[in-house]
């Protein structure tokens, strides 16, 4: 077609139509343009802001992770707790509770998570001779908040009467509580050897016996005038004791207030022990003893000893005993040995008593 056939003839004519031409070339071809291309890329655009909110919603489906806000504790898993009560225990000083507290401790031990064992406060609970044996399925608690009351001395085996309460291969288990063991040693004493030279002497039982117990914290509790030793720890490694209150009257015979043998990695700390006998007895095969913060007295004091019975070889290393406080014991701190025993002590070891005081009873 030719273009100058229909532009019509004259000067001004076809500065109009140039015009006109010029106009549609400007403006109106671009918005045919924009018409076919621009309409596909608002479809593209559309199209990727579908596939975010997709994305988005699928997120939005997702578990929300709730964090903890700044500051905030997080608190420990709760022990199960074994209420001896709920095993049938009476708790009137009078009903053998002793079935009850055996019940409660076989299902503390059989725990699969940390457990507790509680003799609740405002009870007494009459239990005779029992053990409490290990190896238990995790730690546990043994939390006397309560009384335990010894039986009468006619209701003791003849034979193996050497202990009370005993905890024997108990890993990880710890004694604490506001409670007391109260040992009725009375009648007991009355009937010593030593206190009645015609009897014929025999064996007492101590209160508190710890066997083969590794990783021991006992804490708090209250050693009430036992028959004989209040608390043994024998055989066990690293051992906790603090805040212990031993109290029997400065006359009752062989009632040592905390008796250690053959222990490693042993803490006794913030005691304070009233007993007729020695407040702590440190025996062979004990290595590194840290003592510190005792007060002792009445009693004999606090002895390494004694060391070397029955001819026998004896050995103890690494015994520090700080800031003890003696009052009205018959002796100070001491090393104890029979005649004819025998022993030494590492040249890497040493016995250090240091920073301690005694006073006298006016």
């Amino acid at each position: 077609m030719n273009i100058r056939a229909l532009i019509p003839r004259g000067m001004a004519s076809r500065k109009v139509v140039l015009a006109v031409l010029f106009l549609l070339l400007l403006f109106i071809f671009p918005a045919i343009a924009f018409a076919f291309t621009g309409g596909m890329h608002t479809e593209s655009v559309h199209r990727r802001l579908g596939e975010r909110s997709v994305k988005a919603d699928t997120l939005s489906h997702r578990p929300v992770q709730r964090h903890r806000k700044l500051g905030q504790e997080t608190k420990p898993p709760q022990d199960a707790e074994f209420n001896v009560v709920s095993y049938g225990a009476v708790g009137d000083g009078k009903t053998d509770d002793t079935p009850a507290f055996q019940k409660a401790w076989a299902a503390a031990c059989s725990s699969s998570k940390p457990a507790t064992m509680l003799v609740p406060k405002e009870k007494e609970f009459l239990v005779k001779q029992t053990t409490f044996s290990g190896q238990c399925k995790s730690s546990v608690r043994f939390k006397l908040d309560g009384t335990l009351v010894a039986p009468g001395r006619s209701s003791w085996p003849k034979e193996n009467m050497n202990k009370w309460i005993m905890f024997n291969n108990v890993d990880k288990l710890t004694v604490s509580g506001e409670g007391t063991m109260d040992g009725k040693g009375e009648v007991w004493w009355k009937n010593s050897c030593r206190i009645d030279k015609n009897l014929k002497c025999t064996e007492a039982p101590t209160a508190l016996l710890l066997s083969k117990c590794n990783h021991l914290k006992v804490e708090n509790i209250k050693l009430l005038n036992s028959q004989q030793m209040h608390m043994s720890v024998e055989d066990c490694k690293d051992v906790v004791l603090k805040h212990i209150t031993i109290v029997a009257p400065g006359d009752s015979p062989n009632t040592d207030g905390i008796h250690i043998a053959r222990t490693k990695d042993i803490q006794v700390m913030d005691c304070n022990i009233k007993t007729g006998d020695d407040c702590m007895s440190i025996e062979t095969g004990t290595e590194n003893l840290y003592a510190s913060k005792i007060t002792c007295g009445p009693g004999h004091g606090i002895s390494v000893g004694s060391l070397g019975d029955k001819n026998s070889e004896a050995r103890v290393s690494n015994i520090t005993i700080n800031k003890a406080h003696l009052i009205g014991t018959t002796n100070g701190a001491r090393i104890k040995s029979w005649q004819g025993g025998k022993g030494y002590m590492p040249r890497t070891s040493h016995l250090r008593i240091s920073s301690w005081t005694r006073s006298r009873i006016q």
